[in-house]
């Protein structure tokens, strides 16, 4: 059996399947660019996140070079050379520190405030600060 074409059929399914392949490729491309946007604000996200872990162990860990400073000059309580005034790189990141002591109620109540921040800085841009605070008790 012969089957016979007219012209202007043929046309108009070759341009249904254009219109149909164009449309397509759109909605895959749209696809694509909408997985690699979340791809990189993830990777983003992850980098902020890990500074902010690193700030507050960096934080911690003057906090607790004051306490064993206290444990070990429990008579005089001088822990003048613990130093949190410094600035320090890694992995690209710059991250600034001070510790900040108030003893002003040391002789009447018998406890030090310790206060440390951490800030850091990356490409240019600040992020935010991570507060630490604690209480050391004259308990000997």
């Amino acid at each position: 059996m012969i089957k016979i074409i007219k012209k202007g059929e043929n046309k108009r399914e070759k341009g249904q399947a254009l219109i149909e392949s164009i449309v397509a490729m759109g909605i895959i491309v749209t696809g694509v660019l909408g997985a690699f946007s979340f791809f990189s604000s993830s990777i983003s996200l992850n980098r902020l996140v890990t500074n902010q872990y690193v700030a507050t162990y960096k934080a911690a860990s003057i906090i607790e070079l004051y306490k064993h400073c206290i444990d070990v000059n429990r008579l005089n309580h001088d822990c003048s050379n613990v130093r949190g005034d410094e600035q320090e790189m890694m992995n690209g990141t710059n991250f600034i520190k001070s510790l900040i002591v108030d003893d002003t109620n040391f002789k009447s109540k018998g406890y030090k405030i310790v206060k440390v921040n951490v800030k850091w800085q990356e490409k240019g841009v600040w992020y935010e600060n991570v507060n630490l605070e604690d209480r050391f008790y004259k308990w000997r």
